[in-house]
């Protein structure tokens, strides 16, 4: 059970870690990411699945132009595909409708396995959609773009905080967990892996505080003023560009396309 966690930990880390690669952005930060949520909210609420086909199509020759590297793709949607699986799986017997099978008495139904398989495609091409165009930007894009859509600071440093920490915190457990795994003498035994990974809360709180209290001392002593104007800061990127112009009538010509392929959204 441990070694289960251990992965499940390091998959997230990673998952964040993705974001953090320095990429030259091709579109301004805050159109990019305006284009990003409207496609995810697109893709999350159609009503269809053959709706999600523009979306994916549109997903994958961007990320062509770009010049993403598929594997960047892979780990953030195939776990975003693994909880959706996880969440969908109970819609397969409680929803009614009409008995396709059973497994271990319980009915499958038509209209159950039709909406789990919907909501592991909404889910997986709305990863996709936003993963592609954050990808573009990675997360300095990303702050710079909430920066300059006038988000409030303490929000930013926040999420900034938050993109720092979360993958050292993740490995910390991981290595906590290693640690207290390696004492235990007997193979096998559940019930004492439990008692183990509870055992271990109280130093992992102990650790995630002073890391968290160092890191955030760090963060401020670069930036010399918590409170400080972002919009101060003078960039050479011009807000608004040809390719930003593009972007936005290609997307909404993929928009048009899915809501006729699919039907009105289910908002």
């Amino acid at each position: 059970m441990p070694r289960l966690t251990e992965k499940f930990l390091e998959s997230i880390a990673d998952v964040i870690e993705v974001f953090s690669c320095e990429n030259s952005s091709y579109f301004s930060p805050p159109i990019a990411l305006l284009t990003a949520v409207v496609l995810t909210s697109t893709a999350s609420f159609s009503n269809k699945i053959a709706s999600q086909i523009p979306l994916i199509i549109y997903s994958i020759v961007l990320s062509q132009l770009l010049k993403i590297k598929i594997k960047y793709l892979i780990k953030p949607i195939t776990f975003v595909i693994i909880i959706a699986s996880i969440s969908a799986l109970p819609l397969i017997f409680i929803t009614p409708g009409q008995t396709i099978s059973r497994l271990n008495g319980l009915a499958i139904t038509d209209k159950g396995l039709f909406t789990a398989v919907s909501l592991i495609a909404r889910s997986a091409t709305a990863s996709l959609t936003f993963t592609v165009i954050t990808l573009s930007l990675g997360w300095r894009g990303i702050i710079e773009a909430l920066r300059e859509l006038k988000i409030p600071n303490s929000l930013i440093m926040s999420l900034n905080l938050f993109i720092k920490y979360m993958p050292i915190f993740l490995r910390e457990i991981c290595s906590l967990l290693v640690a207290r795994e390696a004492r235990i003498m007997r193979k096998n035994q559940y019930k004492l892996a439990w008692i183990v990974m509870a055992t271990s809360s109280g130093d992992l709180l102990l650790r995630a505080s002073q890391r968290a209290w160092k890191l955030q001392n760090a963060m401020q002593a670069r930036l010399l003023n918590a409170e400080i104007k972002w919009n101060q800061r003078k960039t050479k990127r011009k807000w608004f560009t040809i390719r930003d112009l593009g972007l936005i009538i290609t997307t909404c010509i993929v928009i048009i396309s899915s809501i006729y392929v699919g039907g009105a959204l289910n908002c």
